[in-house]
């Protein structure tokens, strides 16, 4: 099947990018957001991948990562007032692997 053949081929390119990534630094959690989030098999392969390299894995409930509009719109919603705080510039929602 093409579809699976293609499916199977970006999720090791993905896999050799985040371990080429971690053999640069030593990061404590790993996250994924999108519509690509949705997917199980990338989920899953992730949720293998971070387990053995000892990383918290993060990923979205469906419902919160269909549409990246939707995304914004429901953290508009949930933050309307500017209440999340960040006292230590902690958050942010930058990519930090830049490979």
């Amino acid at each position: 099947n093409i579809c699976a053949s293609y499916q199977e081929a970006v999720i090791v390119q993905l896999e050799k990018k985040i371990n080429h990534a971690l053999e640069i630094k030593n990061y404590t959690s790993f996250g994924i957001s999108g519509g690509v989030a949705n997917n199980l098999l990338l989920q899953s392969r992730l949720k293998k991948l971070c387990a053995e390299n000892n990383l918290s894995f993060f990923c979205p409930k469906s419902n919160h990562s269909g549409d990246n509009a939707t995304m914004i719109a429901f953290a508009a919603i949930i933050d309307h007032k500017n209440l999340i705080i960040d006292n230590n510039s902690n958050l942010n929602f930058y990519s930090s692997l830049c490979i």
